[in-house]
């Protein structure tokens, strides 16, 4: 990954992690995209060995999932809770080993299941955490290409449901919490004022 690629993740992660309500339909149209583009690539992969097959219908599913994201703000919360439980089991799942894979994905199911129903009863605590997570682990995804670290590498692997892919010093975890509750703070303050009805207007 380039340094300018690098830096990217880094603005991208400070940005949400300071002002994801303000900035919610934005953020849920990237979770949409990024839902989008892994399920592309997950469908394509149990059909297909074609590469670029793969990355065209990952690329017209990433479209898709957007698309109804912005246009249908709860479809987005729910697509938004479904990407981020799924990617709390696949952090917690590095620390629990070993797993069976289905084991695994029956958890990631039940997370985005859970996720996005929480999503779309409870918009407003949702998103400032979730915000919060999701760019703490943005700014350092970029911070570990930056500096040429290994630790995130692999939260960026398509194939998250196998248990020897995913594996993070627990330091990184603590991290993470640390910019999360940092972030829940900052956006508390700064959209205390503001309903959630006002904020989707």
């Amino acid at each position: 990954m380039s340094v300018l690629n690098s830096i990217f993740l880094i603005l991208i992660g400070i940005i949400t992690l300071m002002m994801g309500v303000g900035l919610y339909r934005y953020w849920i149209t990237f979770n949409g995209a990024i839902l989008g583009f892994l399920t592309g690539i997950w469908i394509i992969q149990e059909l297909s060995d074609n590469s670029w097959l793969g990355i065209m219908i990952a690329v017209i599913a990433a479209v898709i999932f957007a698309f109804l994201a912005y246009q249908f703000y709860k479809v987005g919360f729910a697509i938004s809770g479904a990407l981020i439980g799924a990617m709390v089991i696949v952090v917690v799942s590095g620390y629990i080993r070993p797993l069976p894979d289905w084991i695994v994905f029956a958890a990631m199911a039940a997370g985005a299941l859970i996720l996005a129903v929480m999503a779309i009863k409870i918009m407003k605590p949702y998103i400032t955490v979730a915000s919060s997570f999701s760019g703490s682990l943005l700014l350092l995804i970029g911070i570990g290409y930056l500096i040429g670290g290994n630790i995130t590498n692999s939260i960026l692997d398509v194939d998250l449901i196998s248990p020897d892919n995913v594996s993070y010093p627990l330091y990184y975890l603590a991290i993470i919490l640390v910019l999360t509750v940092v972030g829940i703070i900052i956006q508390s303050k700064k959209y205390a004022h503001l309903s959630m009805d006002e904020i989707t207007k």
